[in-house]
Order: structure tokens, then C-alpha cells, then sequence
């Protein structure tokens, strides 16, 4: 009984001493930190990184956090949320927290994103939609956390792995670099990726010159792109990495869009019909052969390519020329051409017509051999049987000259003659009567210039002068003269060199007698450089100028001596400075100041009627005459040019 309670004291006692071993203390133990999750879930060095779990510290330095084994700056905690961010040098692998001692282990890696590189890609160039597989280290595995632009512009990802992303290049790519970027890494190729230009389509397929035309496609560059019709050059009213709006240029014809950028030139599949439009011609008459200038927008820079009508008559196209102020077309009237519209077909397309008519005009000039003497202005010319003659006016270098030539139109050639006897001088009156030539009145241009009244005739049976009766009038120039039957008559011109006093008398010469006898005035005002020519038994005066240049036009009937108007001439410009002649039943007027032009005077109906342009330069103070059924005219000037070329006239 004793050992019992002995024992039981022993043991209280020792169960005493060790509660006092063990100190019995107020402090109670922190529960294990646990993970339960981290967001994102990959980044690269400097990502900020959200950790989830329990039983963390709520004053941030208390927990310690490393990305495998490289430790991390906690910046905020709460015993449920710890937020840091990816240590320099930190590897894929777990996240571990550590608190009191106990620590943490994420169950998932941590995936630490490194900056991508671009080692390749296939093929190095494309259109838009083409496939491009990029070849590298460092891509993210999710294709839409990979961002990759061709030179800005960016691409859809279809596929990645960490070595390899395949893409589809976008429509507005253009040549540049291509990059990709994971996170807020990028890698930027060393080369640059071509994007080819593609057209799709244009629209409209047509217009006319100012219409707006629309090219859409893919990676049209925006800078350093240019575009072309047919080889002419357009300026872009917009441009974008699709689609590019121009208006079609006057000088653009039929043909193929182009855009040109560095290293590329693509065109359109069909061509861009250009509808050519004529707005104007020049000159609006002419003869056959003779050569017209077409004005307008859409012609082709190509001649060949170029079908000119004469109211459905093909002509030839001499030349072909385009710029930015439109088109032109230098075309010859051809045979057989009556008068009618202009028609132009462009490159096969459909042909266009001009708004008026162009007047094919009668008769034809040729060349024929040139004057063989100085060229020359204010000359007398005439004709005796089948020979014409040419003497006397002024040269370029403002001297009046005596030479006298013959023209034989058989032969095509020109012989000098004995020179006029008189004195130099230039714009007298001359004419024909039977087998005599007449040549009188004029201005030695002397340096005080003198006008002169004397007159001589000349027979070519014998090659000379001699002199005839002063013309019964004042002493003038650039009177008229005509003769009809046997008889001559001069009038009108100017008497005074200091009031330029214009006469309207008016005299008949009598080469039997050797006489001049006044007969009636002209009706109206007095004039000077008027033209003149007889047909059959009347003799006409047109035009000239008194002060302006003046267009009627008046028939001189010898028999009842008496002046009748009729019809003006048609152009003020023709009928001053010009040249006549008569052929048959027809009066000529022709040239004239800087004119070309040609009129015809029918005095059965009283009519003028334009006929064939000079086949040459403009000219004024010509000199004409008719042998036969042909007609004559040759020198002239304009301002300080002067010719010596000669052209036949055939009605």
C-alpha cells in the first residue's frame, strides 16, 4: 500500500518537472504559407506577377519570393496576395514563398519570357493573303500573343511554336522589316520582306479625260509609287496601302494601268479605254494634201495607232504627240475627202466624230521650183503667152532691186532678164496687154523714198525696155492695175508719203496712143494695196486697207464706165497686203498678212468661196499671176522672214 502511494507521488512529481522543462510559454505556431495560383502565368524580366494563397504577411518584406532560385522584390502583400515582378536572371520554373520560416511551392512552372529573335523567314516576298513562316527562338506558343507587322502593318497569326510562327501577310503590307513582338519584347528582321504589288481590279474601265478612276489592290506603297497610262505618267489624287484614285490626264490614251515603286512595275490585266474627245482642228477648211492639226484628249502618242477619217475617208496621221496639256494629231487631208465630219478611232476602240464639219476645199497648190532671184517683197508680176514674169520690189536687207526674171512652167525653170529700165523700186502695178508687159507707178525707197509716176513697157520678143507715158495720175504706190482687152488701168494708192493721203481715182491706159485718160472714180473712199484682176470684158478691185483693212469688193464695166459693188470678201486679213490673179472665169485672192488662205470670186453668182490654203508658210506682199489654167505665187514675208519659194496653183 505504501509502494502504491509511492509510486504515484513519484510520477505527479515527475510529471511536474517536466511541465516546467517545457517552459509553459503564451506563444502560439503560424500556419504553412500554400499557393494557390499566380497570374499571368508567363512574362518576361520585370513583368509584374500576382501570387494567390494563404497565410502570407501582410508586411510585404516578411515575404520572401523567388523565381526558382533567383529571389524577387515583393512590393505589396496581404495574407491572401503578394505582388512582385520577374527577377533578372529568373528561369521557367516554380515560384516559392517563403514566410516564418515555411515555405511555398507553387504546383505549376512559372514560364519566364525571353525576347524573341528572328532568324529567317520563307518566302521573302508576297502579295497579300500569301502564307510567311517566320523562323526564330522565343515565341510564345499562344499564336495570339505573338504581334507580328510587316513594315507596320500587322498579320494574322495561324500557327506558333517557340521556334516558328506562320502568318498571312496583310493586304496593306508594304517592303520594310518584320517584326515581332511577345509581351513587350520585340525582334526586328535584318532584312527586308518585299511586298509585291498586286491589282485587283480598276473601275470605271472607261472615261474620258478628268474621269476619276479608281485602282484597288494590295501593298501599294505610300510613298515612292507612281502611276501610268500607257506609259504616260498620272499624278494620284489619293493613295493608300489598297487603293489608289486618279484622274485620267489630257494627254493619256487607250492602254494598260501601271504602278511603279522601287523594283516593281505591275500592271492592269486589260487596258483602260482612254475615249478620246476633239475639241478642236486647224484650220477648219482645207484643201486635199494639205496638212490639218487635230486637237484634243485621249489621241495615242502613237501615230499608227491613230485612224483619222475625212467624212469617212481614211487619212494619214504624219505625227502623234501628248503632254499635259492634251493630245494631237498631224494628219493630211486625203483623196477623195469631201466635206463632212472628222472621225478618230483610238487603238481599236470605238471611234469619236467632231461637233462641226471640216470643209474639204477645192484646187491644190504644189512647189515648183523657187524664185531664182532674192527673196523679196512688193514685186510686180504678169504673164505673156505661156511665160510669166517677176521683177523689181524690195529685199530683206531693204534695198529695191531692177532684176526682171521669166518663168517657164513647161520646163519648170527660171531665166534672168534685161533689168527693169527704170528705177529700182518696189510696190508699183504691172500688167499684161497682148505680147507686153507694163510696169510703172511705185517707191524708189530712196533714203528720202520718192514715189514715182513713170511707166515702161517690156517685150520679151526682144528682152527690152522702153520707156511709155508717165501714168496720168498723182506719182504712188500700192495702187491696183488690171487690163482688159487692149487697155490697162491703174488707181487708187497712196499720192503722199508724209498725210498717206489715199486716192480713189481711177485710169485707163492706151498702149496704140500712148495715152492715159482718167475715167470714173472709184465710188467709195480712196485706198491703198488693194487687189485687183480682170475676167472677160470687167476688171475688179477688192478690199485694201484705209486706216483698217477694208472687204468690199468692185466691178469696173469699161464700156459704160461705171463702178458696181458686190460681194465683200470674206476676210479682212486676206484682202489687205494680199496677192490675186485670175484664172478662166474666177478671181483669186490669196494670202494676205499672216494669213494662208485662199478665196475664189465667181462673178455669174457674186459669190466668194473659200478654196485650197497655201501648201506653205504664210505670207504677205506677194506676187501672182495666172498662165493658162494654172495660177502663180510666190516671195512674200512675214515680220522679218522673207521667202523665195514659188507654188502653182491647179481650181
Amino acid at each position: 500500500m505504501n509502494l502504491q502511494k509511492n509510486t504515484l507521488f513519484f510520477g505527479l512529481m515527475a510529471t511536474a518537472l517536466l511541465l516546467s522543462a517545457c517552459g509553459g510559454g503564451d506563444e502560439t505556431p503560424q500556419p504553412a504559407p500554400s499557393i494557390t495560383s499566380f497570374t499571368p502565368s508567363s512574362g518576361e524580366t520585370g513583368a509584374t506577377v500576382t501570387i494567390s494563397g494563404n497565410n502570407f504577411s501582410a508586411t510585404a518584406a516578411e515575404n520572401q519570393v523567388k523565381f526558382g532560385a533567383i529571389a524577387a522584390t515583393v512590393s505589396a502583400a496581404s495574407p491572401t496576395s503578394i505582388t512582385t515582378s520577374v527577377p533578372a536572371g529568373a528561369s521557367t520554373g516554380k515560384i516559392s514563398v517563403t514566410v516564418n520560416g515555411q515555405t511555398a511551392t507553387s504546383a505549376a512552372d512559372f514560364t519566364v519570357n525571353l525576347a524573341p529573335s528572328i532568324n529567317s523567314f520563307s518566302p521573302t516576298s508576297g502579295t497579300g493573303g500569301a502564307t510567311i513562316t517566320i523562323n526564330g527562338t522565343n515565341f510564345s506558343t499562344t499564336a495570339s500573343q505573338n504581334i507580328v507587322k510587316f513594315n507596320g502593318a500587322t498579320a494574322t497569326v495561324t500557327a506558333a511554336t517557340a521556334t516558328s510562327l506562320t502568318v498571312t501577310l496583310p493586304n496593306d503590307a508594304t517592303t520594310g522589316k518584320i517584326t515581332v513582338q511577345v509581351g513587350s519584347l520585340t525582334a526586328t528582321s535584318t532584312t527586308d520582306f518585299s511586298a509585291i504589288i498586286s491589282i485587283t481590279n480598276f473601275t470605271p474601265t472607261s472615261g474620258t479625260s478628268t474621269t476619276s478612276i479608281t485602282v484597288t489592290g494590295t501593298n501599294f506603297p505610300s510613298a515612292n509609287v507612281s502611276v501610268q497610262i500607257n506609259n504616260f505618267s498620272v499624278i494620284p489624287t489619293s493613295v493608300s496601302a489598297t487603293s489608289i484614285t486618279f484622274l485620267i490626264p489630257s494627254g493619256a490614251s487607250t492602254g494598260k494601268i501601271s504602278i511603279l515603286a522601287p523594283g516593281q512595275n505591275v500592271s492592269t490585266a486589260s487596258n483602260l479605254i482612254v475615249i478620246p474627245i476633239i475639241l478642236n482642228y486647224l484650220p477648219t477648211a482645207g484643201g486635199i494634201g494639205e496638212t490639218i492639226n487635230i486637237n484634243g484628249t485621249g489621241f495615242s502618242s502613237v501615230a499608227a495607232n491613230n485612224v483619222v477619217r475625212f467624212n469617212g475617208v481614211s487619212a494619214t496621221v504624219v505625227s502623234a504627240s501628248a503632254s499635259g496639256l492634251g493630245t494631237s494629231l498631224t494628219v493630211t487631208v486625203p483623196s477623195g475627202a469631201t466635206t463632212g465630219k472628222i472621225s478618230l478611232q483610238v487603238s481599236g476602240g470605238s471611234p469619236v466624230m467632231s461637233s462641226g464639219d471640216f470643209i474639204v476645199l477645192t484646187g491644190s497648190w504644189v512647189a515648183k521650183a523657187n524664185f531664182a532671184g532674192s527673196a523679196r517683197i512688193g514685186a510686180v508680176g504678169f504673164s505673156i503667152g505661156s511665160k510669166g514674169y517677176f521683177g523689181t520690189g524690195r529685199t530683206e536687207s531693204n534695198v529695191p532691186v531692177k532684176e526682171f526674171w521669166e518663168y517657164d512652167p513647161a520646163t519648170n525653170t527660171w531665166s534672168q532678164k534685161a533689168d527693169f529700165a527704170g528705177t529700182a523700186r518696189y510696190n508699183a502695178v504691172g500688167f499684161s496687154i497682148g505680147t507686153k508687159g507694163y510696169i510703172g507707178t511705185g517707191d524708189d525707197g530712196a533714203p528720202t523714198p520718192n514715189l514715182r509716176n513713170d511707166f515702161w513697157e517690156y517685150d520679151p520678143s526682144t528682152n527690152t525696155w522702153t520707156a511709155r507715158a508717165n501714168f496720168g495720175g498723182t506719182a504712188r504706190n500700192n495702187a491696183a492695175a488690171f487690163s482688159i482687152g487692149t487697155k490697162g488701168y491703174v488707181g487708187t494708192g497712196i499720192d503722199n508719203l508724209t498725210t498717206f493721203a489715199r486716192r480713189n481715182d481711177f485710169w485707163e491706159y492706151d498702149p496704140s496712143t500712148n495715152v492715159w485718160t482718167q475715167r470714173a472714180n472709184l465710188t467709195v473712199a480712196g485706198r491703198s494695196q488693194a487687189r485687183s484682176f480682170s475676167i472677160g470684158n470687167s476688171g475688179y478691185i477688192v478690199g485694201g486697207e484705209l486706216s483698217l483693212a477694208l472687204q468690199d469688193t468692185w466691178e469696173y464695166n469699161p464700156t459704160a464706165n461705171t463702178w458696181t459693188q458686190k460681194a465683200n470678201h470674206p476676210s479682212s486679213i486676206n484682202s489687205q497686203t494680199a496677192s490675186s490673179f485670175a484664172i478662166g472665169t474666177k478671181g483669186y485672192v490669196c494670202t494676205g498678212n499672216t494669213s494662208r488662205t485662199c478665196f475664189e470670186y465667181n462673178p455669174a453668182t457674186n459669190t466668194w468661196t473659200q478654196v485650197a490654203n497655201l501648201a506653205s508658210d504664210a505670207r504677205n506682199r506677194a506676187t501672182a499671176f495666172a498662165i493658162g489654167s494654172k495660177g502663180y505665187l510666190g516671195t512674200g514675208a512675214v515680220l522679218s522672214t522673207f521667202y523665195n519659194s514659188f507654188l502653182e496653183f491647179t481650181p
